[in-house]
């Protein structure tokens, strides 16, 4: 396998990320840099988000220089090791699967939730 030089992808609707994705970003540069793993970032303010993936595929399709396509969502917290083990599997293709989360938004703080922080509420509450 070449040496990894990758393009990573972020399609991003209003130019915002989430906290904890800009912490695993921060987290997975860091590890790719210390595993000497050379990497790319691109992204795309856009609210369609299949215009975003063509751009991007195009993009990288069109560079031979990047060995590996990466799309990650904005709205995600993820290990840097999940790209480290999407990389060893050496596949054509590959993809993690990730829970979809659901919480009643009319639910209501209440004096029990005192001291908890808002994941901690969110992990609660969610579906």
């Amino acid at each position: 396998m070449p040496h990894p030089h990758i393009l990573i992808c972020l399609p991003i609707y209003s130019e915002e990320v989430h906290i904890n994705f800009a912490f695993s970003l921060l987290d997975l540069t860091r590890a790719l840099t210390d595993s000497s793993v050379t990497y790319e970032t691109l992204h795309v303010a856009s609210s369609h988000i299949i215009r975003a993936h063509n751009f991007f595929v195009n993009y990288f399709l069109s560079r031979p220089e990047f060995t590996h396509l990466l799309f990650l969502d904005i709205d995600t917290k993820f290990p840097a090791e999940a790209v480290f083990k999407l990389l060893a599997a050496n596949k054509p293709l590959t993809g993690v699967a990730y829970p979809f989360r659901r919480f009643n938004l009319d639910r209501s703080i209440v004096a029990a939730d005192t001291g908890i922080c808002m994941r901690q509420w969110l992990e609660k509450y969610a579906d």
